[in-house]
């Protein structure tokens, strides 16, 4: 990774004197393991380093005193020699005394602490974790620590899913994800989604880009496995933007058939842009049950996208897209799906611009959905001509309660 190529060039221009000899070591080194391999004149000074992050990490650490150096078998001057380390001010009232360092950067601190732990022992490793469980630097270690590894221990392994099944922590969820990723681990990822029991809730998580490609490399490991019966996503304000869903189902496009059967997106912020790549998606999950896009900016163009996946997906049961702004051609569109949706029972389309022309286009599909339970189109344009339509297109829905 990046921090990975920030380490090495570090490294390398303080302890290499000539500018093309840097081009070509910077060009065969790529790995920590590498530049041990190369340079072993200097590996116990990088690995001391490494135990220095370490122990900073199980701390939450980030600034370290001469006492700790010597833990860590480094002199204050051979703390700083591959300019990863920096000699730092410290307040006065300081009551440790003397010089006191850091890292140059956390992540190059939490990156070393982690190649450091894929050093160890699998009892180590597990030791390592267990102790950092509500540190919130376990995230980032952990991350790293899957790319250093691929998860190979299988005491680690067994810990990552331990930590699944007990934690109702998302963002040790979403770091647990981050490391799948990092491994490209699928059969731990279908082990995790068992432990999840079928059901992946982030619900008011703030997602990186990143976290969304994992999460996007997690669904495609789960949704695509023949044992996958049926998967659950609820992503509820997540502030989940448009760059977001197009990372996230980048991975899902090239997908056969997709074992979704809900997928919750309600109050984000994903647009037309996001909905039609969702809809791309959503063409190859054909027993959806449940589709939640409210409250997403969701204009025609989105609208017409969802609607065209939505006729491949006989068994939808839920549709929600309230509070969007779908108008009369988005319903007309719609319309046209849910006469493929015999199955609906709950249609949530308040809020949307729908006039006239698209309540009349609704009520020709609702001939076509005669399990409707509830109907919403509250807050829209419709005047007599609309509801007198959909009022002889409900005299098929024996099942309506609410509209």
């Amino acid at each position: 990774g990046m921090f990975v190529d920030i380490i090495l060039c570090n490294i390398l221009r303080e302890t290499t004197k000539s500018s093309p000899e840097l081009d070509i070591c910077i060009r065969n080194i790529n790995t920590l393991d590498g530049l041990i391999d190369k340079y072993p004149s200097i590996s116990s000074l990088f690995l001391s380093l490494c135990r220095l992050a370490y122990y900073g990490a199980q701390e939450n650490r980030v600034v370290f005193y001469s006492n700790d150096l010597e833990k860590a078998g480094l002199s204050d001057v051979e703390s700083t020699k591959l300019g990863l380390v920096q000699a730092v001010k410290h307040s006065t009232s300081c009551s440790k005394g003397g010089s006191s360092y850091s890292f140059i950067h956390l992540t190059v601190q939490e990156t070393l602490a982690a190649y450091y732990t894929s050093r160890m022992s699998e009892e180590e490793q597990v030791k390592t974790f267990q102790n950092m469980l509500g540190n919130p630097r376990l995230a980032n270690v952990l991350h790293m620590y899957a790319g250093f590894s691929k998860l190979r221990s299988k005491k680690v392994r067994k810990l990552v899913a331990s930590l699944v099944k007990k934690s109702e922590n998302k963002t040790i969820l979403v770091s647990i994800l981050n490391s799948l990723y990092e491994a490209h681990d699928a059969s731990l990822c279908l082990y995790i989604s068992g432990l999840l029991e079928g059901n992946l809730n982030l619900d008011r998580t703030s997602l990186s880009h990143g976290d969304c490609i994992s999460i996007g490399y997690f669904l495609c490991c789960v949704l695509t496995a023949s044992s996958t019966e049926g998967f659950e996503v609820s992503l509820w304000n997540c502030s989940l933007g448009a760059l977001h869903i197009n990372l996230m189902m980048k991975e899902l496009v090239s997908s056969e058939e997709l074992h979704l059967t809900k997928l919750n997106l309600l109050d984000n912020n994903i647009g037309d842009e996001g909905t039609i790549a969702v809809s791309e998606v959503l063409r190859k999950c054909g027993n959806l049950q449940h589709l939640n896009l409210g409250n997403n900016k969701i204009g025609v163009d989105g609208a017409v996208a969802v609607s065209e996946a939505l006729s491949k997906c006989a068994n939808l049961q839920h549709l929600i897209l309230y509070n969007n702004n779908i108008s009369d051609i988005g319903a007309v569109a719609l319309s046209e799906a849910l006469r493929n949706c015999p199955r609906l029972q709950y249609l949530f389309v308040e809020e949307n611009s729908i006039g006239d022309k698209g309540a009349t286009a609704l009520s020709g599909a609702l001939i076509h959905c005669n399990q409707i339970q509830t109907l919403d189109l509250d807050i829209n344009n419709i005047s007599d001509i609309g509801a007198v339509a959909l009022s002889e297109a409900l005299r098929n829905c024996p099942r309506l309660q609410y509209l």
